[in-house]
């Protein structure tokens, strides 16, 4: 209600930044899964390498320091979640974030090609 909660418009600027940069995340992650997917040629192999890229990160850095933990968050692809933090928490501009899920798309993508013109010629 209300006063507990305030009233948030869909067309309000984080709420519009989340929406959209989620959208263009997830469009990100697609991508990627294409890439690997072109490159392992087996379906099983490729959902366990991309899944592993956007969530090993975040699992797998809870004893490490923090300091250590926020440049494994900046490095890979689960740096496009800042996009949906919309309180200014953000440990990478989140932007940027949805750019570094988008470069990792590139690489497996543009790999995906070579190895696919060199393999089936």
């Amino acid at each position: 209600m209300p006063p507990a909660y305030p009233h948030i418009s869909l067309f309000d600027p984080p709420v519009r930044q989340a929406v959209v940069g989620s959208a263009l995340f997830l469009t990100a992650l697609a991508l990627m899964g294409l890439g690997v997917g072109t490159l392992v040629r087996n379906t099983a192999g490729a959902i366990a390498a991309a899944i592993g890229l956007v969530v090993v990160p975040q699992v797998a850095t809870g004893p490490l320091s923090e300091e250590l933990r926020t440049w494994i968050y900046r490095l890979t692809p689960t740096a496009g979640l800042a996009i949906q933090e919309t309180r200014g928490r953000h440990l990478i501009d989140p932007w940027l974030g949805v750019g570094v899920a988008f470069g990792y798309a590139a690489i497996a993508l543009l790999l995906a090609y070579v190895l696919l013109r060199w393999r089936d010629v």
